[in-house]
């Protein structure tokens, strides 16, 4: 789990950055996940930040290219035909 000492300790290596507000408090961070995904997605999925079933749901959805040639090709036709 992340804690404010190791965010802190993140934040002297590159790839970690803290953002403050007008007044210089403290409002986000941003974190380069190249480095730091193993250590962050868990804090993420624990407090329902990361939503990966979402995700999926989604992609199963989702149009291949095909099938988004043909759709495509449909609104086309529609919008000329009128």
């Amino acid at each position: 789990m992340i804690t404010l000492q190791k965010v802190l300790i993140m934040e002297h290596n590159t790839g970690v950055r803290f953002g403050t507000d007008t007044i210089g408090r403290r409002t986000h961070v941003r974190t380069d996940l190249r480095k730091f995904e193993n250590q962050i997605t868990p804090f993420l999925e624990e407090v329902g930040i990361v939503d990966n079933d979402q995700f999926h749901r989604d992609w199963q959805r989702a149009l291949n290219a095909d099938e988004f040639k043909q759709e495509m090709y449909k609104r086309i036709d529609a919008w000329t035909d009128k």
